[in-house]
């Protein structure tokens, strides 16, 4: 299959179906591509970016492995990102607005996944799941703003391969909603008391203006957890620093990272 691609910078839109359909191929990074307008019709779900839309199988080599989408901007769209099949997936700083579903994981085969510090605002669901089949899910550093179903809906994965950390949930109604491990959590404490979360906040992040950058009085400043793992992983397999935001202010600028797609530089 085809290997080593890089889809990087383009304006994407109106393209019918999808801006990126990932099917059969490996080692993959989509950076800093801006998508927008996929609605829903007779060939597609109008899902902006899907990887694995042929499932995947190890057996026989199929489906998509080792895909790093990063730093997009993603808006007007029935879903921001679906993941229908995979091996190793990582979804790092990208930007959702207005998107029914931001990130949505079909009931296939996957191995790991990985959501962190991404900003997902006026969405149906942040976080969607149809039965699950990661063998690992770690959800981390991320935004959910306004979400008028459920800010995460994870109900049929159970606790032994969830991990979520360090999110700022929030709508501006006060209502809370996270469904996991068959559970549904209508408040954070709740939520908090499972062995698979820890580190979550609900409240404003004071956004700065309109542009989805937390203010110097956010809770998302320095309240994000490590990911340095993750970038030393990218930089020993594909090569460049990705321990930087959407504008390349370096992560962490402070105590530590902070929560969303943006990170706030330190004076």
């Amino acid at each position: 299959p085809p290997h080593h691609v890089y889809i990087g910078r383009n304006q994407m839109h109106d393209d019918r179906e999808n801006a990126v359909d990932l099917k059969t191929i490996h080692d993959v990074v989509v950076s800093e591509n801006e998508m927008f307008s996929y609605a829903s019709s007779a060939t597609s779900g109008g899902d902006a970016i899907v990887v694995g839309s042929n499932g995947f199988d190890d057996a026989t080599n199929m489906g998509p492995r080792r895909i790093w989408i990063l730093h997009n901007d993603v808006r007007d769209a029935a879903r921001g990102i679906r993941v229908e099949g995979s091996e190793d997936v990582w979804i790092i700083g990208n930007l959702f607005t207005s998107v029914s579903q931001g990130i949505q994981i079909d009931d296939k085969t996957h191995r790991d996944i990985i959501i962190a510090s991404n900003t997902l605002s006026e969405v149906s669901e942040g976080l969607n799941i149809n039965g699950c089949q990661p063998s690992m899910l770690r959800f981390s550093n991320n935004i959910i703003v306004d979400a008028t179903d459920r800010l995460i809906d994870l109900r049929e994965c159970p606790a032994s391969i969830l991990n979520l950390e360090s999110n700022l949930l929030w709508n501006s109604d006060g209502s809370f909603s996270v469904r996991a491990d068959g559970t549904n959590h209508d408040d954070l404490a709740s939520l908090e008391a499972q062995s698979f979360a820890t580190g979550n906040l609900f409240g404003d992040p004071l956004f700065d203006g309109d542009g989805l950058i937390p203010s110097g009085s956010s809770p998302a400043i320095d309240a994000g957890a490590s990911l340095e793992s993750v970038y030393q992983h990218f930089q020993s397999t594909i090569g460049p620093v990705i321990a930087v935001d959407r504008a390349r202010t370096p992560r962490p600028s402070g105590a530590a990272e902070d929560i969303g797609a943006f990170e706030r530089p330190s004076l």
